[in-house]
């Protein structure tokens, strides 16, 4: 794990409550992971991003996260999603 202080959040994560958000990456304690989750926050691509992590797709096996590290990610794809439905960012794009 890491020692260095969380990146402080983006502007476009002011309508996440910041205070949930910084704890959550806090338990997952990894910058490199936390920084990409705070680039993608509030979109699908932050979705697809974070519940890669969770799912090996790779030929090889991997460690995986300890499980507080796990049930983190999960929370943060649920507040994700959350967030999501929140900015209608799910409809960008869609053609329906």
């Amino acid at each position: 794990m890491i020692n260095r202080p969380i990146q402080t959040i983006p502007n476009h994560v002011a309508s996440t409550r910041p205070s949930k958000l910084d704890a959550l990456l806090a338990k997952v304690g990894i910058q490199r992971i936390t920084d990409q989750i705070l680039l993608q926050w509030g979109t699908n691509e932050g979705d697809v991003y974070m519940n890669s992590l969770l799912i090996n797709d790779r030929e090889h096996l991997r460690a995986g996260f300890p499980p507080h590290v796990s049930k983190a990610i999960f929370a943060l794809i649920k507040l994700n999603e959350t967030e999501i439905r929140s900015t209608g960012e799910h409809a960008k794009g869609e053609t329906h």
